[in-house]
């Protein structure tokens, strides 16, 4: 008794055996009467008539002889898994360029450098000479720009304006009261 039961997944394309990879391997399968085992053919690709891809196994049962007497396909779709995919590739290709720039850390030695000149030369000062106003000014601008947080920036300070690190301290002093008063200051105009 032959019967054929068809479980449609959207619309089964309607074509020739010919054009079927699965069928193929299936009839190779139906062939092979060495064994009673079911055979299994998995893994490959069908369409529907919309031109959806579908993954596809088929399976087919033998009897005691080893003759095949039914076969069981199961088509999933499986375009919404393709999608998450494509998906899930591209944040992780995001993610992966982000990492690759966070690893990277900046060169400190040149950002310090060019944050001590940077403020050395908008303190307008010249030929190395400065006097105390202008060094604190210098001293001001670089702790502007964060380089007091860094560790050696206190020292590489020091260095290129010519001074001690405890005068840079005092220098961060003076900045820290001068600013405390002008706060004030604006806090009691505005009263």
């Amino acid at each position: 008794m032959d019967m054929f039961l068809d479980a449609k997944v959207g619309s089964s394309v309607l074509a020739g055996p010919q054009n079927d990879r699965g069928f193929s391997a299936v009839m190779q399968e139906i062939q092979d009467v060495s064994s009673d085992e079911p055979s299994v053919v998995g893994g490959y690709e069908t369409l529907t008539r919309s031109g959806k891809k579908l993954r596809s196994a088929t399976v087919v049962y033998r009897d005691a002889q080893g003759h095949p007497f039914a076969s069981l396909c199961v088509n999933s779709d499986v375009s919404g898994i393709e999608a998450a995919q494509a998906c899930l590739a591209q944040l992780l290709a995001t993610g992966a360029q982000h990492e690759n720039q966070a690893s990277e850390p900046p060169d400190m030695e040149y950002l310090m450098t060019e944050i001590i000149q940077g403020a050395m030369q908008q303190s307008g000062t010249k030929n190395g000479a400065m006097n105390k106003k202008a060094k604190l000014e210098a001293v001001r601008q670089m702790q502007d720009r964060g380089i007091f947080i860094v560790k050696g920036g206190v020292e590489k300070a020091a260095k290129a304006l010519g001074v001690t690190r405890y005068t840079i301290y005092n220098y961060l002093e003076e900045i820290r009261q001068s600013q405390t008063i002008a706060k004030a200051q604006t806090s009691s105009r505005k009263k």
